[in-house]
C-alpha cells in the first residue's frame, strides 16, 4: 500500500505462481485473490448492491379460511386424550 494511504478498501494479490487455483474451485493454476477491508454488508454498500425485499405471501383469495377446522381438531384432539386416559384408568382398575 502506498505509503500516503491511511486505509485499503482493496488489496489484490497477483495470480502469478500461487497455484491456488484447485483450493478455489476453478480450472487454472492460479487465482487472482483480492481482500475487501470490511463486512459482506460494507462490499455490498460500497458496490452498490441494492436489495429488493421479498414480497409477502398472500393466499389466493379462494383459498379457504380454516381456523375454525383447526378449533376442531384441537377439541377433538382433546376429546380423544380424555376418551383414552378414561380407558387406561379403566384397564387400571381390572387389572388391580
Amino acid at each position: 500500500m502506498p505509503s500516503t494511504w491511511t486505509q485499503q478498501t482493496i488489496w489484490q494479490f497477483s495470480a502469478d505462481g500461487n497455484n491456488r487455483g484447485a483450493e478455489f474451485g476453478v480450472n487454472s493454476d492460479d487465482i487472482c485473490l483480492d481482500w475487501f477491508e470490511g463486512t459482506y454488508d460494507d462490499l455490498k454498500s460500497f458496490i452498490g448492491v441494492v436489495e429488493i425485499p421479498e414480497p409477502p405471501i398472500e393466499p389466493p383469495a379462494d383459498f379457504p379460511d380454516i381456523t375454525e377446522q383447526l378449533g376442531d381438531l384441537e377439541n377433538l384432539a382433546v376429546i380423544n386424550k380424555i376418551a383414552v386416559d378414561t380407558q387406561i384408568a379403566e384397564i387400571r382398575k381390572i387389572i388391580k
